[in-house]
C-alpha cells in the first residue's frame, strides 16, 4: 500500500505557503523507488494549476496557466528520498490533487509499500 499525506501540495496557512517537499520512505529498493519518481518528476513538470495534465510549458506560459517550474533531484537522506516541487509557494488545489494522483500511480506501478510524507 502506498500512503500519501493527504495534505502534500496543499497551501499551509499556518506556514503560508504549499507543502512543497516530500519524503518517500519504507522497505523497497531504491533504484525501483528512484526510476519511479523520476518518472513522476517529469510528469509533474506538465501539471497546470487547474489541475489538467500533459500540458506543453510554451503552451501553458502563453496561456497564463502556472505549471511547476522545477522539480529537484531525488536526494538520499535519514528519512528517506527527498524530492522538492516548486509550485511557487501556493499551488491551487487541483494541482495539489493531481501531483499526490501522478506520485501515488508512479509508486504503485512499482513498489508494493512506500510512506510519503510531506516535509513541514
Amino acid at each position: 500500500m502506498i500512503t500519501i499525506d493527504s495534505d502534500l501540495f496543499d497551501f499551509d496557512d499556518s506556514l503560508g505557503y504549499s507543502l512543497e517537499t516530500f519524503v518517500v520512505s519504507g522497505d523497497f529498493d531504491r533504484r525501483i523507488a528512484l526510476d519511479a519518481l523520476a518518472r513522476a518528476s517529469e510528469r509533474f513538470l506538465h501539471v497546470g494549476q487547474d489541475g489538467s495534465e500533459d500540458l506543453d510549458p510554451e503552451e501553458a506560459a502563453a496561456a497564463e496557466v502556472l505549471i511547476p517550474s522545477y522539480v529537484s533531484d531525488p536526494r538520499d537522506t535519514e528519512q528517506g528520498i527527498e524530492i522538492y516541487v516548486d509550485g511557487g509557494g501556493a499551488m491551487d488545489a487541483p494541482m495539489a490533487a493531481t501531483l499526490r494522483r501522478v506520485l501515488r500511480e508512479e509508486l504503485e506501478a512499482v513498489l508494493a509499500t512506500a510512506r510519503v510524507i510531506a516535509v513541514r
